[in-house]
């Protein structure tokens, strides 16, 4: 009977330990575990964050994108234009300046031949009655000089138009020439924009490249602390165990060892 009673308070003991044992790793496994919830609580929070972020890095790089098309568009356009109404300038110049010369030199053309008809008229008028009077022979001369002169004056009248003429075709071909460099420096400035452009897309490119391998370190970094951890506690549990059990095994050697002096 007392070892039977013996054996009650054994089994008591143990059983009171191995449930003590029990709610103490329950408490440790949700503490862990809660711990680790909390944890992926705020990495998730952390994603979500960084997410957001990119989603608006995105679109902040899209609108750029955009906004520097319509300008190259816009400076397309505007380039295309200018040249199209320097070419129809230069053409409108060049027909003006050949449909010019081409009256001027029919019209002062049809006026030396009038003047140099009349001039053989009046010289043979004049040959005719020269033997008349000196008076007439005079006045004869006087007018074949008015005629030259006239002819002169017409001459010199149309080498001041052409003149003129010729300034003109100067200053519209300056006026070309300034557009035509004007151009070239808008194309210089937006080849200047491009490659501003293309540099900023690739540091944006290697900025999010290094972020992702920053974000790939710092997962796996996360991933090793918890394996780390989760070992951790597993052997801690494990000795815990295996010093209790070690312990319950000491104190039934002592107790047996005492039964084996009292009989």
């Amino acid at each position: 009977m007392l070892n039977m009673l013996a054996s009650f308070d054994k089994l008591r003991t143990i059983m009171q330990k191995k449930l003590t044992t029990s709610v103490e790793e329950d408490a440790s496994v949700s503490e862990h575990y809660n711990e680790v919830c909390k944890r992926e609580a705020r990495a998730l929070k952390e994603k979500q964050t960084l997410e957001q972020q990119l989603r608006l890095d995105r679109r902040e790089r899209l609108n750029t994108q955009l906004a520097a098309r319509n300008t190259h568009a816009k400076a397309q356009a505007e380039l295309d234009e200018s040249q199209a109404e320097i070419e129809q300038r230069n053409t409108d110049v060049e027909a003006q300046a050949t449909a010019n010369r081409s009256q001027d030199a029919e019209y002062y053309a049809n006026q030396q031949a009038l003047l140099q008809k009349q001039l053989a008229e009046l010289t043979l008028r004049a040959q005719k009655f020269g033997a008349e009077t000196l008076e007439a022979s005079e006045g004869l001369r006087k007018k074949r000089l008015k005629l030259h002169q006239e002819v002169e004056v017409w001459i010199q009248k149309y080498d001041e138009e052409m003149g003129s003429a010729e300034m003109t075709y100067q200053e519209e071909l300056a006026q070309t020439q300034q557009v035509a460099e004007e151009l070239r420096q808008c194309t210089e400035e937006h080849d200047s924009m491009l490659h501003e452009r293309l540099d900023h897309e690739d540091r944006l490119r290697k900025a999010e490249e290094e972020w992702r391998a920053k974000q790939a370190a710092e997962v796996m970094s996360r991933r090793a602390a918890r394996i780390i951890q989760k070992s951790w506690h597993a052997y801690k549990v494990k000795a815990d165990a295996e010093k209790k059990k070690a312990a319950t095994g000491d104190k039934k050697k002592g107790k047996g060892s005492a039964k084996a002096k009292k009989k």
